[in-house]
This record gives C-alpha cells, structure tokens and sequence, in this order.
C-alpha cells in the first residue's frame, strides 16, 4: 500500500524537504486550493506522521492531557472455571469463585486507594474462567456498586469479557442500559474459531457465538471482539475482517502468548503471521470500516495516536485481582501475585512491586530498541512474553519483525482512511456547488 491522491503528494513534498509556502507553488492542486493543502498538513501532523514544530507538537500533547481521564484498568476473577477448553489460554482452570462480600471489598478497596492517587475512573473487567456463569453476582455487584458509588467524584464503571457462549436476557438488558459494556471471544468465522475454541465435549462454540452477536446486534449492541490469532488461525484472520467489517464490529488482533504449560503446536511463525497480516490489511485497504480505524480496530496494544514507554500499562494503570483476593500486576502472570488486595494500598504496591522494576524498563533501555523508528509505538512489546522467551526483560520482543513489518502498513491505512474521508467531503462540497 502506499499513500494516495493529495495526501501521496504532500507526504512526498516534505520527504523533500519543501516548507509549506513551496509546497503551495509545486502542488498543481494545492496552487488552487491552499485550505485543502493546510487541512491535510494538519491532519498528517495530528496523526504524528508529519512533524510540525515544536509548538505544534505541544499544543496537541496539551489537547489530549485535557480530554484524557486517569483511569485505572481492573481484571476482577470472578470465577476460574470456564465452558470452553481454549489450547492458548493461560488461566488455570478450576472449580473456584471469587466471594461475592470479597468481590464488594475489593471493589471498594480498590476504588479508594485510586481516588487517593488522582484517579478520575476506575474500570472492573469481570474475566475469568467465563465471568457468565457467575452473571448472578456480576450483576449483584453492579447494582449495589451503584448505590454505593453514588456521592463518590470517581466514576466506577463494569465490562464483561465473554467466550459469548451464553448470554443470559438479565446481561442483555444491562448492556442495553449502559450498565455494562462487553467484549467478546471471537477467533474467526467458523472452521477457524472451531479450531481453537471448544467445548468440553469437544464441539466448536461458533454457532452459538455467532447466533449471540447477531442477537446483539438486532438490538444495536455492538460487542467489541477480542482475537487470538495462533499458527492455528492465522490463515483465517482476513475472513475474520470481512466479518468484523460488515457487522461494524470494532475488533483486537492479539498474538498467542504461551506459557510452560502451552502446546508448542499453536506457536506463530513470524513469516507466515506477516503474510496473512499483509493479505488482511490489503483486503482492508478496499473495504475500510466506516468509522474511525481507531476505533474500528486494535493491533495488539500498539498506539498510533500517542506514545508510550511500555507496552502496555503494566505497574501504572492496570492491576488483576485473583478469585482469592490477591494482586497481580498482570493477568498473564497470576500466579505470581504481589501482595493483598485488602492489606496494601494497591497502586503504591503494582508500582513498586519487583517483579517488573518500571524504572528499569523502558523501552529505550532495551539494546536493541534503542534506535528503532518504531520503539514508542510498541513498547516493546509483552515484556513477560520476552522473559519467558529469552531470560530477560532486556531483550526485543519476539514478535519484534512482525511489528516492524506492519507498523507502517497500518500507518498508510490510516493516512488511506484519511484521504477518503478528504475525497469524500471534496465530493459533497462540489455536488453543493
């Protein structure tokens, strides 16, 4: 893929060299039309695919501080048993449920210490196992949680992340209302999703999946899906798009992370997980999503619009809470917690626990990323992964050429969306006319 139209030409101007004022007198089209030129220089430069000065550059950063909410993300365990039998999933399966009067007092716990570290809002993700077949108590704690939080000046909100096998009409009806919002486990349509995605007697759950969304979305629900793509799966992700796409379904590319317990079978190949990402985002480029690729899609937890120093908010804005009441500062790593929920104040504890030294490990401080063009996009990737990989978290990701062979393609697909919805206004301004 490569930039088109206007925005091909602008980008190749300043790879040029050229200010403004000579782009203005060397662009055919921006001769004529300077407030296009401008609006599409600003635009690039909003992306952060053109720097514009210094000053431009601050007065963004002070923009997005002012709309973005301190918000702290919580994994809540609501159970650790599930209906599915997943090869890739890195939860340890048993018949345990975390208390409902726990659940209350960690919620509460956990709401206090981050209104008194500046929080604006606080998220509790119920996760498991499948959090559904806990939904009785989910849905206890939503409605208490509302008349408890009421007078607080922290906003405390509720998610459901779902394997979408079953969806009680209680759960429908609270989503319907605002009261929940919900992600959901989608690793293709169905042979691909049948691979990977089970039953305990060993029948695929797409039909069912798929009969949920579609019932979602008979009432304007729009699940948010959530994709694990395998060397299993890796070959269906494009059909997967299609499906996303015409359902206006936003959806999560996130690669398999495996840990000592995982088949080896369903590890990625580099190369061929590059091949089928390339053959997907090409698809793409002929079928954009109608709304905001930022919205519409996620690759993993990379962030084109701001940079970051991790690869995710690990230790500064994200906590797990185990169906015992324990903390960790991940749900990937469980069963390593840090401490108490009930017995510390839970965002000193994630940022000065050892098991991930923060200050230690930026991604400028990995030898190898030092000099990438691509290092405050990704992060460096999962730094556990890394250090289950190679020994340590000093090390490039191991997903590390996947990233750096489709950061810039999903960057041209942006500035692709961007000149269509230029194109697109030009139209409507001459059909005016």
């Amino acid at each position: 893929m490569f930039f088109l139209g206007d925005a091909r030409d602008v980008f190749k101007s300043c790879q040029e060299g050229m200010s403004f004022k000579e782009m203005r007198s060397a662009i055919p089209w921006a001769r004529e039309n300077p407030q296009r030129l401008e609006r599409i220089v600003t635009a690039l430069g909003r992306l952060e695919m053109l720097h514009l000065g210094k000053d431009f550059s601050e007065q963004l950063r002070s923009e997005r501080q002012r709309g973005r909410k301190k918000r702290m993300m919580v994994w809540l365990q609501l159970t650790d048993a599930c209906n599915l039998q997943c090869g890739y999933c890195y939860i340890q399966k048993k018949p345990t449920h975390m208390m409902l009067d726990l659940a209350k007092n960690l919620i509460v716990k956990v709401a206090s210490d981050c209104k008194r570290a500046g929080f604006n809002e606080v998220v509790f993700k119920f996760a498991g196992g499948e959090p559904v077949l806990r939904w009785a108590d989910g849905k206890t704690l939503i409605d208490w949680a509302k008349g408890y939080f009421t007078d607080s000046a922290l906003s405390v909100r509720f998610h459901i992340i779902t394997n979408g096998t079953i969806l009680p009409a209680s759960l429908i009806e609270y989503i319907s209302l605002g009261k929940i919002g919900i992600s959901l486990s989608l690793d293709g349509t169905e042979e691909w999703h049948d691979k990977q995605r089970r039953y305990l007697n060993n029948v695929g759950s797409f039909r069912d999946v798929d009969g949920n969304i579609n019932k979602l979305l008979s009432l304007g629900i729009h699940p948010y899906i959530l994709t694990t793509v395998t060397k299993d799966n890796v070959c269906g992700i494009t059909k997967l798009a299609e499906y996303c796409v015409q359902h206006e379904l936003s959806f999560r590319f996130s690669f398999y992370r495996e840990v000592p317990t995982s088949p080896d079978a369903l590890k990625n190949d580099n190369q061929q997980l590059i091949k089928e990402l390339l053959k997907c985002y090409s698809w793409m480029a002929d079928n954009l999503p109608i709304r905001s690729l930022y919205e519409s899609h996620k690759f993993g937890d990379m962030n084109l619009r701001s940079p970051k120093i991790r690869g995710c908010g690990i230790g500064v804005n994200g906590m797990t809470l185990t169906s015992d009441g324990r903390l960790c500062i991940c749900q990937y790593e469980m069963s390593n917690p840090v401490g108490n929920v009930l017995d510390n104040d839970v965002v000193q504890l994630i940022a000065e626990q050892d098991h991930y030294r923060l200050a230690e490990n930026r991604v400028e401080q990995i030898p190898v990323c030092i000099d990438c063009e691509w290092r405050f996009i990704c992060g460096g990737g999962c730094p556990f992964l890394t250090k289950r990989h190679y020994g340590t978290f000093k090390h490039h990701s191991p997903y590390c050429e996947v990233y750096k062979a489709i950061l810039p393609v999903l960057v041209e697909l942006h500035a692709l969306q961007l000149v269509r919805k230029f194109q697109s206004r030009s139209d409507q301004t001459v059909v005016k006319a």
